[in-house]
């Protein structure tokens, strides 16, 4: 995915509204902490198809998506996004092998940190600084 379309999205006053789709409650609540803490709006959602129905009529800044969901899976729901709104940057996690993972603007294989998470904020949204 291109890089630069995320980089010529015009700045926005309001908290970026991130959507995080991840099945592994503890994960989940965990990144979704980390978000709210760093003045990110947060939908979250335990499935693909629970994630696009909370999104209907929202503009979001940026998805987080795990490949391995039950029912519609992080590639389809990736994809979904991307024709979407192609100019929203999609960060996929998973376990599974870099090599496997579908085009996205970042990804984090699992378990990743809370910087490596922040790095990936800072480059996709370069309008908002993390507090």
């Amino acid at each position: 995915m291109d890089t630069q379309d995320v980089l010529d999205r015009p700045a926005r006053r309001r908290p970026p509204t991130v959507l995080l789709v991840e099945d592994e409650d503890d994960q989940r609540e965990l990144v979704t902490v980390y978000l709210r803490r760093s003045g990110c709006e947060v939908i979250s959602a335990p499935s693909a198809e629970a994630g696009l129905d909370l999104i209907e009529g929202v503009d979001l800044d940026l998805a987080v998506v795990d490949l391995r969901l039950p029912g519609m899976s992080g590639w389809t729901l990736s994809s979904a996004l991307h024709e979407r709104d192609p100019r929203c940057p999609i960060v996929v996690t998973s376990v599974l092998d870099l090599e496997s993972y579908p085009p996205a603007h970042t990804a984090l294989p699992k378990p990743f940190s809370i910087g490596q998470l922040r790095t990936a904020l800072g480059r996709l949204l370069p309008h908002w600084s993390p507090t």
